[in-house]
């Protein structure tokens, strides 16, 4: 999802469409680094529109302490910042358009069957991340 804080929206205003982002500081976190431009899907039309930031992180840590701080509109998954738009902290935005999706990949080591906790873990993952 795109959040922001409630305090950058109140200094710099609210995107009311994708193209506004470009008017915007855009933080770059570890989904979009080193992305110039962020794809939105409504309606089955692909909208592309050309970002930008002062901050690039390659944490989410990183990119919450950024939002947080008021710097900038952030792209985040909904584990990282569920809880902060829940309570108001972070503010979601232009929820009319869909965002790429991320792929999330479980590594296991070689050889024998992974142990029952981390069967366990990657099953509730698959849950949750869906």
């Amino acid at each position: 999802m795109l959040v922001a804080s409630p305090a950058y929206l109140a200094a710099r205003g609210t995107p009311k469409k994708p193209a506004d982002l470009a008017s915007h500081d855009c933080i770059f976190g570890p989904g979009n680094f080193g992305r110039v431009s962020w794809s939105f899907n409504r309606n089955g039309t692909e909208i592309s529109v050309d970002v930008r930031g002062r901050i690039h992180t390659d944490s989410g840590p990183g990119t919450y302490a950024s939002l947080i701080a008021g710097l900038g509109i952030a792209m985040v998954s909904t584990v990282m910042a569920g809880e902060e738009v829940e309570a108001g902290t972070l503010i979601p935005l232009l929820r009319g358009y869909k965002l790429p999706a991320v792929d999330v990949h479980a590594i296991f080591p070689g050889g024998r069957r992974p142990s029952a906790k981390v069967c366990a873990l990657v099953d509730y993952l698959i849950r949750e991340l869906k």
